[in-house]
């Protein structure tokens, strides 16, 4: 599940300054908390370095398990007892009884579960988040539509997410039927070894952090994104070099996907710059895989911001065509947003070699990213509480020096 549910207000020990003059726009929404202002220095509100590069990484805000336990501990659930499931969603309420470990005491990975790192990760508030994935024997995912696989009945993933090298929640998702998905968060035991409960209703500030466990309910804001809702397991993440354990080379050795696309197609394009690929490869995992896409149930696809990176289909075979081809260009770059009061004054949804003068610029992609506790203007408007400033620095980089040859605008 990409979605977590998370408090939008960032009230936790971090100060952000929206600049002078967008204050009316920010009071309009209750606020502005945000992180885009180039550099957050000890009064908040610097410019970033004199070069004109974006804010490094030292500023970025530490994500930290404080407390030696967590928020919400009601004790461990019956031990061995795989009988008990949640009445609503025919989950198990013990994390062992989930298929991941043949040996829970040792935490041993069960036969046929496959540890993997997609190539394209998305950002999950500083905790690391280790993979896996079940495919059942014999089965094949449906790539006909290389941009929307379909997995097979009976597919299983989990990611568990680490504060601080201690394990505070594991995601479950299971493809039970045709279209059917059981899914949702196990909480861990204060150790985080002893124990993992599965909970429909999420955690807030686990061990005091900023860090939340995601309600049940959440699952569909990000999920609805792909027709068969299972996200980063697909075509483009796949084939990057950084993906492992699961690829779109170990999946055609092993005859598991009806379609196989040709070896070395999907290679992110850049313009020459080495900073459009990391801008278009972030805004793909974090925005468009999940809601900026035309698939017709993602909920962003009415915006018409679509930043999602489709393959196509061409005479060399699959490709992601160039910089100035893909949805994340064509719909954004040079474009007036339709989001109010950023619908006048100079804005775009990403303006070409932006300055970011004052700390924000007129590109409001990057803004809206950087953003936090503002209604209709923070994105993700759930799953995150603490801006990624190490890739909003790089799209930043991107917008503000990379190639916009004169001609190519929408």
């Amino acid at each position: 599940m990409a979605s977590l549910h998370r408090r939008s207000a960032l009230t936790r020990g971090l100060v952000l300054v929206v600049p002078l003059a967008l204050a009316a726009s920010a009071a309009s929404f209750g606020g502005c908390s945000n992180l885009i202002n180039g550099g957050l220095g000890s009064d908040g509100g610097g410019t970033g370095p004199e070069d004109g590069s974006p804010l490094g990484t030292e500023d970025a805000p530490v994500i930290l398990l404080t407390d030696s336990a967590a928020s919400v501990d009601a004790g461990p659930p019956d031990a061995g007892d795989c009988t008990a499931e949640n009445a609503t969603l025919g989950a198990p309420q013990d994390l062992q009884c989930t298929g991941l470990y043949s040996d829970f005491a040792t935490k041993t990975i069960a036969t046929g579960v496959v540890a993997y790192d997609p190539g394209l990760t998305l950002w999950a508030d500083g905790a690391t988040v280790a993979r896996y994935i079940l495919l059942p024997s014999g089965q094949k995912i449906d790539t006909t539509d290389m941009n929307e696989w379909t997995f097979p009945v009976g597919t299983k993933v989990w990611q568990e997410f680490t504060l601080s090298g201690t394990r505070v929640e594991t995601r479950w998702y299971w493809k039970r039927g045709t279209g059917d998905w059981v899914r949702g968060p196990y909480v861990w035991s204060a150790d985080g070894a002893s124990y993992a409960q599965y909970t429909t209703t999420g955690v807030l500030n686990v061990g005091g952090s900023s860090y939340d466990v995601p309600p049940v309910a959440d699952c569909d804001t990000c999920h609805v994104g792909r027709i068969d809702q299972l996200l980063g397991v697909e075509a483009v993440s796949l084939a990057q070099a950084s993906a492992s354990g699961v690829t779109i080379a170990t999946l055609t050795a092993g005859a598991q996907l009806t379609v196989v696309p040709p070896a070395g197609s999907l290679v992110i394009p850049d313009d020459g710059t080495g900073l459009a690929a990391p801008a278009l490869a972030w805004l793909h995992s974090n925005c468009g895989t999940s809601c900026h896409s035309a698939s017709p149930a993602a909920n962003a696809a009415s915006t018409g911001l679509l930043l999602r990176l489709d393959v196509s289909q061409g005479d060399a075979g699959l490709s992601l065509g160039d910089v100035y081809d893909t949805n994340t260009y064509v719909t954004s770059v040079n474009i007036t947003p339709q989001l109010d009061p950023f619908d006048g004054e100079g804005w775009h949804r990403i303006t070409p070699n932006d300055t970011f003068d004052g700390g924000i610029g007129t590109s409001l992609v990057p803004f809206c990213a950087g953003s936090r506790g503002v209604a209709s203007v923070s994105m993700p408007p759930i799953d995150t509480a603490v801006p990624d400033i190490t890739d909003l620095n790089a799209l930043k980089a991107w917008i503000s020096r990379g190639t916009f040859p004169p001609g190519t605008y929408p």
